[in-house]
């Protein structure tokens, strides 16, 4: 029976008043789709947007299945 890794990818955008925009990406591996998805569901509904109001932002993530 074959392995897989469940790689949660997550691409997240800082948003400045000053229109400075950056980017990053990461990852984080889980054994089950399941607990895969429901990571990114939790990740991508905490926007962590800061009280001060200093930058928008913005997360987005997707499951893919990797093989060992």
């Amino acid at each position: 029976m074959e392995q897989f890794l469940f790689l949660l990818v997550v691409v997240t955008t800082l948003l400045f008043p000053n229109e400075r925009v950056e980017t990053f990406v990461n990852k984080f591996e889980y054994t089950t789709l399941d607990e895969c998805a429901k990571a990114q569901f939790h990740i991508e509904v905490d926007r962590g947007q800061p009280s001060n109001g200093v930058f928008r932002v913005s997360h987005i993530g997707i499951c893919v299945k990797v093989p060992l």
